[in-house]
């Protein structure tokens, strides 16, 4: 699973990962990369742009209280 789980607030994130992980055949596994930034917003510039990225082009996303979530179609 990439790139999906930073335009989701953490609880969809958590359903999310617990329907992926309920898919897998026993003794599967499920890789998860992303641009993770930190919660201060002080490093990491690539997930900082992906997550600007992210906002202009959703109309906002489901993270941190985004004043635009009631945009989004």
């Amino acid at each position: 699973m990439g790139h999906i789980l930073h335009d989701w607030d953490l609880a969809e994130k958590r359903k999310l990962l617990e329907k992926a992980f309920a898919a897998l055949p026993n003794g599967g596994a499920l890789i998860v990369y992303d641009a993770v930034i930190d919660d201060e917003r002080r490093s990491n510039a690539f997930g900082l742009l992906m997550s600007l990225n992210m906002l202009i082009e959703t109309r906002g996303h489901g993270g941190r209280g985004d004043p635009l979530q009631s945009g989004r179609t």
